[in-house]
């Protein structure tokens, strides 16, 4: 099991309270302990999930809030945030027939691998935002079509383990559209747009930043959908992600095919081409950039193979 990061008392729980997120930011910490059987581990993974909504209810969240439902290394620029919180979104409006059909946005985030210059030419979708009407638990409407959703109630709407019952099967008398779990956020991508912001993201998914490659593998032994093998096996085959932070690290291909390219020259190049879009405030640290690569190519160059 992992270590709990955030325990009542601790310095982590007070730094997080302290005013960082702003001065009005109630932030709050969960921790969702569950080691029965699951069909499917990302059944786990959505169960957790489920956990936010509660807490959002808890927390006083009304039909006309957004909820922006995300993995902590994902993270929506500031520009787009501020353009969900003030613009007229199309997708927002349930005033219409058939409420909550598109109640959704997902944001396009650029992915880096470990590291600010571990760019990758894959775009990640997400993080994700839905309107408050149109989230279970937030709006309680007699009206919404309720699916019958299979893995213990956690199975997203358009999944093919929702016993049929995707949009297909909404009867055309229904009033209402199903509303949204957790797990509909993560996973109903083909029900809401992907926006793309004009510099060709909106978000960044800063993956694996991590403190030590004993801390990786711990992470994929034990994460949503788990690698048994995580501990012991080469770190290259581990993951396709590990395998493209390895070789963007070392400066050379691992002898194992990327699933995603990587971006020649990394964050520099990007930069000097003038099309870089917005990146985390973090990476324009002067040095910061430099600094991260040389720590993880310390922990790869010391376990690697």
């Amino acid at each position: 099991p992992r270590k709990l990061r955030f325990p009542v008392g601790s310095n982590n729980l007070r730094l997080l309270q302290s005013g960082i997120f702003g001065p009005s930011t109630n932030v709050t910490v969960d921790y969702y302990v569950n080691e029965r059987g699951w069909p499917d581990q990302i059944g786990r993974e959505h169960h957790q999930r489920d956990l936010i909504i509660q807490r959002w209810k808890k927390m006083g969240m009304q039909i006309n809030d957004i909820g922006l439902l995300a993995d902590v290394d994902e993270t929506p620029s500031r520009d787009f945030l501020r353009a969900v919180q003030v613009c007229d979104i199309e997708e927002f409006k349930q005033d219409g027939p058939k409420p909550c059909a598109l109640p959704k946005i997902t944001a396009s985030a650029q992915v880096f691998e470990g590291a600010p210059d571990c760019l990758t030419k894959r775009r990640w979708a997400h993080p994700d935002f839905v309107i408050g009407a149109c989230i279970e638990g937030i709006r309680n409407s007699t009206a919404a079509y309720t699916p019958d959703r299979a893995w213990r109630g956690t199975a997203w709407l358009n999944d093919g383990y929702n016993k049929g019952s995707d949009w297909s099967s909404v009867p055309k008398d229904a009033e209402h559209f199903p509303l949204f779990k957790a797990a509909d956020f993560r996973r109903s991508t083909s029900y809401g747009s992907i926006v793309v912001w004009p510099a060709s993201h909106s978000a960044f998914h800063y993956h694996n930043a991590i403190e030590s490659v004993a801390v990786l593998r711990n992470k994929y032994l034990t994460y949503g959908h788990p690698v048994k093998d995580a501990m012991t096996m080469n770190l290259a085959e581990v993951n396709g992600d590990i395998n493209a932070m390895i070789e963007c690290v070392l400066g050379r291909p691992t002898g194992r095919p990327l699933k995603h390219g990587l971006e020649p020259g990394g964050l520099a190049a990007r930069k000097a081409r003038k099309n870089l879009g917005p990146i985390p405030i973090a990476f324009d640290v002067p040095g910061y950039a430099e600094r991260r690569m040389a720590e993880l190519r310390d922990m790869i160059d010391e376990t690697f193979f």
